[in-house]
């Protein structure tokens, strides 16, 4: 068996790859020990059919070089994934480091690596944290490697886990705008606010997902546990453009705008009143704190619109919430200094 060789590990994180180019699939991933929390081992395995059985053969080499440091002794699990982010032709691999203890628990790195071919045309991973600006550092449960807007290069759909913000947009989608570089920017509206909410259970508090073309029409849909209502099916017919704008605004249906995004200095936000009614909004951060109340009491039906005032504020991912007339609208934003 695969995993005999490896009885006291746990947090089993494994992605099909082919990260030597020979043609030939490793199954590549981490995997945590059970008796020490803070460690942990990459392996790669290669499969073999001999014609009487299945055989396993270790490919550890491919994935040697592949580091993420514990600090203090904390509880760490790991989980990779690899896609080809410098259009090299090579998988290379993001090893997201979520901290379960200690006094960072909650926080996570995204630890990049660019896979280089080294003198003998096997594997050599080369450290790339520029890599990974423009990411969220909390509160991160799932990330998944992605071309929803199919212009060629790997986009990030990342999966908050927060219990506290009811009406949080539990996915972010991250753009990437280059293909040589990643180079991340958030995009509001490529995901609509209810992709995982069920009208009975509600939001998703902890995303676990899954991104495939299961109805074979060429885009990725999505597949979605949800921890009461079980398994939730989104065909991608549901997903928009990308796009800074609203996008299709149902009758009846509220929604926030806020420009610029990524914002550095001063924004707008603009809103819309179908009759006159009592309004918040309010600016969230990624730990579902308030820190701007934007907008608080009664306003007229009609446009309405002000400013965002950010300073003071850290980088990071915020959340635009907009409540009124029983109906609530969210906006990813990101600040970056």
């Amino acid at each position: 068996m695969l995993m005999a060789d490896y009885p006291y590990f746990s947090n089993f994180h494994a992605e099909v790859t082919d990260l030597d180019q020979d043609g030939a699939v490793e199954l590549s991933g981490w995997m945590g020990d059970k008796n020490k929390q803070d460690a942990g081992t990459f392996f790669s395995f290669t499969y073999s059919d001999t014609g009487s059985h299945p055989v396993w053969i270790d490919r550890s080499e491919l994935v040697q070089g592949l580091m993420v440091a514990p600090q203090d002794s904390e509880a760490v699990h790991v989980l990779p994934s690899f896609s080809d982010l410098d259009d090299d032709g090579r998988e290379d691999a993001l090893l997201l480091r979520c901290a379960t203890s200690g006094p960072d628990s909650g926080r996570v790195a995204f630890i990049f690596y660019q896979n280089t071919r080294n003198g003998s045309g096997g594997v050599s991973w080369q450290p790339r944290p520029d890599w990974g600006a423009g990411l969220p550092d909390t509160s991160v449960q799932q990330v998944v490697f992605t071309d929803l807007d199919q212009d060629g290069d790997a986009d990030l759909v990342v999966g908050l886990a927060n219990s506290r913000l009811q009406t949080l947009v539990p996915f972010v989608f991250y753009e990437n705008s280059s293909a040589v570089m990643p180079s991340w920017q958030v995009r509001p509206g490529v995901l609509p606010e209810t992709i995982a909410y069920d009208p009975y259970w509600g939001p998703v508090q902890k995303p676990d997902f899954l991104l495939a073309d299961f109805d074979g029409d060429g885009d990725e849909d999505f597949l979605i546990r949800h921890e009461q209502a079980g398994l939730i099916f989104l065909r991608n017919r549901l997903i928009t453009s990308v796009s800074d704008g609203p996008g299709v605004v149902l009758p009846g249906e509220i929604h926030v705008q806020a420009w610029p995004n990524p914002l550095s200095g001063r924004g707008r936000f603009s809103y819309s009143l179908q009759s006159g009614q009592r309004v918040s909004l309010r600016l969230y951060n990624i730990m579902g704190q308030v820190v701007r109340v934007l907008v608080e009491g009664r306003r007229t039906a009609g446009e309405h619109s002000g400013v965002i005032a950010v300073e003071g504020l850290p980088s990071g991912l915020y959340f635009l919430r907009l409540s009124a007339g029983g109906k609530t609208a969210t906006r990813p934003l990101m600040i970056v200094r």
